[in-house]
């Protein structure tokens, strides 16, 4: 009979300061132990297979000093700390010299590796970690990948194994990255079953290797250019506003100069009726603020919306990476189940923000999408 229990990727196993009840065996999948200081989660290690938690509760009474947090769907096997304390008490006097021993060097160790990481960058996937994690994905692709027409396939294997020899990449940083692509729909996991029945991931089947390029070179040019580059720091309302310029704008007419144009009235009006959502002359200064140039122009009486349609499309895409990647730094892992949130208005009758038209609940004071303060 299996006695095993199970956990969903994302789901907390323990809690930081915990005390040590029970001592687990990990039969399957990994979990990572994480410290929250300043509101960030630490990512201090993962455990896998055949690894114990809860370690220091066989010698004393003692407290989990990490989170423990699945990294993917899991299995394990839990056993009361004082039954296996018991079971330790009886062992002969060399057994428990070893096995303390043990148990302290790794409690050291970890506590050497929460301090380097304090001092360092913190956070899975910092912005100094970004370009590097693309170019090591795209030329380990580039170089060993296997081309199709439509799209390239790695082994996950390989990609761990050149990652972390050639680039000094973890590939807990990898994976969380290739996650990201698979939910925006830029790239694929394929899992296979291993010899034990154990589904696995097997290999990486990328939709669009030179995105990947194309976005580490853009953002290790906006990170090191001189000043603060706003376009590589979020703005959900620029974001929103961005994606309704190009859906609204699609197979527009575009001129000589390769600009988009667009009739304003038009424009407006489709936004107001499909997004219940006003623009106004704030949403295109932010825009502009974060580098996207949408102007107004007189033609034949009428006031036309001209812009670059292609700029905005790669913008909006890098945002939506972005946005993820930050998400990830937050949360201390990729949330793969989580929808993505949707550019359709609010139902009929339902309170809507008037900057932003996302719904509001009834105890909102400001909104929680774009942060304007809500009329009473």
């Amino acid at each position: 009979m299996d006695n095993s229990k199970k956990i969903k990727k994302g789901e907390v196993l323990l809690k930081e300061g915990d005390s040590i009840e029970s001592i687990f065996l990990i039969k399957t999948g990994r979990l990572g132990l994480f410290i929250e200081r300043n509101g960030k989660k630490i990512e201090l290690g993962q455990l896998g297979p055949g690894q114990i938690i809860g370690e220091k509760g066989i010698f004393a009474p003692s407290k989990h000093t990490t989170a423990i947090i699945a990294l993917n769907d899991s299995s394990y096997l839990e056993m009361p700390a004082k039954l296996i304390k018991d079971h330790f008490e009886k062992s002969d006097a060399m057994t428990k010299v070893i096995t303390k021993g043990l148990s302290d060097a790794l409690f050291e160790t970890r506590k050497n590796i929460q301090s380097i990481k304090m001092e360092t960058d913190s956070m899975p996937c910092g912005q100094k970690m970004i370009a590097k994690v693309c170019a090591t994905i795209y030329m380990t692709t580039n170089l060993v990948g296997k081309k199709m027409e439509d799209h390239t396939v790695i082994s996950w294997g390989t990609l761990k194994l050149y990652s972390n020899r050639l680039f000094l990449e973890p590939h807990s940083r990898v994976q969380g990255f290739i996650e990201i692509l698979t939910k925006l729909k830029f790239a694929e996991m394929i899992y296979k079953k291993n010899d034990e029945g154990e589904e696995e991931l097997s290999d990486i089947k990328l939709l669009n290797v030179k995105l990947i390029e194309d976005f580490g070179d853009f953002y290790q040019y906006q990170y090191y250019k001189g000043g603060r580059s706003e376009v590589i720091f979020v703005d959900k309302l620029a974001m929103k506003c961005a994606d309704m310029i190009l859906e609204l704008s699609d197979g527009a007419e575009i001129d000589h100069k390769g600009s988009t144009n667009l009739e304003f009235e038009k424009f407006y009006q489709d936004a107001k009726a499909k997004y219940n959502f006003e623009f106004k002359s704030n949403h295109f200064d932010l825009l502009e603020k974060k580098g996207l140039f949408a102007t107004r122009r007189n033609r034949n009486d009428k006031v036309y919306l001209s812009f670059d349609r292609e700029e905005f499309r790669k913008t909006s895409m890098y945002w939506k990476l972005i946005h993820e990647i930050d998400k990830w730094n937050e949360r201390g892992f990729v949330n793969m189940t989580e929808k993505e949130e949707s550019l359709q208005a609010p139902p009929p009758g339902a309170a809507a923000c008037a900057s932003c038209a996302s719904a509001l609940s009834p105890q909102n004071k400001f909104c929680p999408n774009c942060g304007a303060k809500v009329a009473a």
